[in-house]
């Protein structure tokens, strides 16, 4: 199906939410529950893939979540990012990354070499976005009807912080609950990926999943970033990855950007201990 078919379908039929469960193997963008919406006299022609989920962790109503294909504008760094289905074009993880001492190391030699680590290629132009925020900003997400409804079952409830600038917060037993979900990502011949839920969106009724790390191996170490001076990072094109003073645990997934390549992703919510 082509995207200006399935963005028809879209306008036509509201984007339906399917129900998912732990252990339960799906594709991440099935054909009937996949919607796609694309800017007119937009910059970015790729256009946007969203999918609706309902987790059912064994509350009074499962979580909502929404999976989105993000342009990622050409500011995309090769050293933060994974590309499943092209993984030459993304970073390549080795032994050595496992080690804070050889990372670094490897950070460094990686930065010295190459020229330009910005990923911009038409093979890779998306990244995955998989919260329960979607583009929505935070003060009318939490006006909005799926909060209402978290909000009346108890699974989030009015923030007492007075320092704290978001409306709500996750119960105490549903960060207990969700802090050991785990979401992993199967492609075509590559490794299978996994990435926690970010924990500093937890206490701000927030579930998202951004840094993924191979399921068999676990996250790996943070370390500072190897310094660049400014001038250096301008004529590399390294503004991106000179962001932040540490590395993450795991990195975004950079990806195609067709409903062909997209139905290939097969996902899975698993509970650890």
């Amino acid at each position: 199906m082509s995207p200006e078919i399935l963005r028809r379908k879209s306008e036509s039929e509201p984007i339906k939410s399917r129900l998912v469960t732990p252990n339960q193997e799906f594709t991440l963008f099935e054909l009937e529950y996949t919607s796609y919406k694309k800017e007119e006299n937009s910059r970015n022609k790729y256009g946007t893939f969203k999918t609706l989920l309902a987790l059912d962790l064994g509350f009074e109503i499962p979580l909502p979540l929404q999976v989105q294909t993000l342009y990622t504008w050409g500011y995309q760094s090769r050293y933060e990012s994974l590309t499943p289905f092209d993984p030459e074009l993304g970073y390549q993880i080795t032994e050595a990354d496992y080690n804070p001492n050889t990372r670094v190391t490897k950070l460094k030699t990686l930065i010295i070499e190459s020229g330009d680590p910005i990923l911009n290629s038409p093979l890779a132009p998306v990244h995955l976005d998989i919260d329960s925020m979607g583009f929505q900003p935070i003060m009318l997400a939490y006006r909005s009807k799926p909060y209402q409804i978290l909000k009346k079952v108890g699974l989030i409830s009015k923030s007492k912080d007075p320092l704290c600038s978001y409306d709500f917060v996750f119960s105490d037993d549903v960060i207990e609950k969700i802090k050991n979900i785990r979401l992993q990502l199967t492609f075509p011949q590559y490794p299978v990926l996994e990435a926690k839920p970010d924990r500093s969106f937890l206490h701000y009724a927030r579930l998202e999943f951004t840094y993924f790390y191979p399921a068999d191996k676990g996250p790996l170490p943070v370390v500072e970033k190897p310094k660049v001076s400014r001038q250096k990072s301008r004529e590399r094109g390294m503004i991106r990855f000179s962001a932040g003073h540490y590395t993450r645990k795991g990195f975004e997934v950079v990806i195609r950007s067709n409903i062909e390549d997209l139905q290939k992703i097969k996902a899975k919510f698993v509970l650890v201990d």
